[in-house]
């Protein structure tokens, strides 16, 4: 595992401090911008350099995802 792949631990999801993304818990409807139905709450992880994204039910799946953008 890279140096960077360890830096991408559970609290640097939460604190959104992982380089080059933006980490955010959607806990309720008001928290998002747009509409998800049903609403269920989720984690929201972008790539700043080209937009991608992908929304993961617990944070370890984000966790996993974040550190796949380095293999």
């Amino acid at each position: 595992m890279s140096r960077w792949q360890k830096s991408v631990t559970l609290k640097a999801i939460r604190e959104n401090k992982v380089r080059g993304f933006d980490c955010h818990y959607i806990e309720k409807p008001e928290d998002m911008v747009g509409t998800m139905i049903p609403f269920k709450p989720a984690w929201s992880v972008q790539y700043l350099g080209n937009g991608m994204d992908g929304w993961f039910d617990t944070i370890k799946e984000a966790q996993e995802w974040l550190r796949s953008w380095a293999d």
